[in-house]
């Protein structure tokens, strides 16, 4: 009777598993920020982070004016990296398209990849462009600590 109770666990399991539409996407052009996402809603999401410092508030000794400039550069940032993340996520959704239909299409492919890969640089750039202006906002202190953690 427990062998049969735990195998019907794990048909369950794994059928819910597969019915809730959970996946990786498997591009390898992609780096780490890269995220499981539903299959539903993977086009509605950036595939990549939009936050460029996520836990601000544990810096120590923040000023008011601090945090309201930080918090501005922050919404600001993560308005382009969502628009950015998008445009990303629709050209790698392209590629794959591209690889399934005709992986021949050397010049095609080769196209997107380099089109990909400025879209990552430019995110990148996005998230240097915000750090550095909040390194600006800081003292030696905060500075010390946002470098002794992975920011």
């Amino acid at each position: 009777m427990k062998l049969l109770s735990i195998k019907t666990f794990i048909i369950v399991t794994l059928l819910s598993a597969t019915c809730t539409g959970v996946a990786y996407s498997q591009t390898p052009q992609l780096n780490s920020r890269r995220r499981p996402v539903l299959v539903d809603d993977i086009r509605a999401q950036p595939l990549y982070e939009t936050e460029v410092l996520k836990d601000w508030n544990s810096i120590p000794h923040l000023n008011d004016n601090q945090r309201k400039k930080i918090e501005d550069i922050n919404s600001k940032a993560k308005k382009k990296l969502i628009g950015v993340s998008q445009t990303l996520t629709n050209r790698i959704f392209q590629l794959e398209t591209l690889y399934a239909n005709d992986p021949t299409n050397a010049k095609e492919i080769g196209n997107k990849e380099r089109e990909i890969a400025k879209l990552e640089g430019k995110l990148d750039n996005i998230v240097l462009d915000s750090r550095k202006k909040i390194r600006k906002l800081l003292d030696p202190e905060q500075i010390a600590y946002l470098d002794s953690t992975d920011w």
